[in-house]
């Protein structure tokens, strides 16, 4: 769930990115979130045809691959930040992927492996 967050002052504003689709989306968890924190919430809903038009500016913008479209949930996310006139966002962003362990072609698996291996602090001489 890429989110952003700002405060000035007393306001203080959370932007996520949503699903339409019940599986995937954690409205509820959001929704928690927001009544406990009583937070501003600003929300972008990601649809597929997003995708199929931002295409080309988001694999342009990325300058690197990516093994999912998670990523374009966040560029969604940046999107609104900049639209609400945010310059500066805390993004978890992968953070899950790393500490989590998920299987993923990307390199957060292989760091997670080393952790519970405890290989990464043999590497590093701790």
């Amino acid at each position: 769930m890429p989110y952003c967050g700002s405060r000035v002052g007393a306001v203080r504003k959370l932007s996520l990115a949503r699903y339409r689709s019940g599986r995937t989306d954690e409205g509820k968890f959001i929704d928690a979130v927001v009544a406990e924190t009583a937070v501003e919430s600003h929300h972008v809903w990601i649809e597929g045809r997003d995708l199929d038009e931002e295409l080309d500016a988001f694999v342009y913008h990325q300058d690197e691959p990516v093994a999912h479209t998670s990523q374009f949930a966040q560029w969604k996310v940046m999107q609104l930040a900049h639209s609400q006139g945010v310059t500066v966002l805390l993004d978890g962003q992968g953070a899950d992927e790393v500490l989590g362990g998920y299987p993923s072609p990307t390199f957060g698996y292989r760091y997670a492996e080393l952790l519970r291996s405890e290989m990464l602090f043999r590497c590093s001489g701790s």
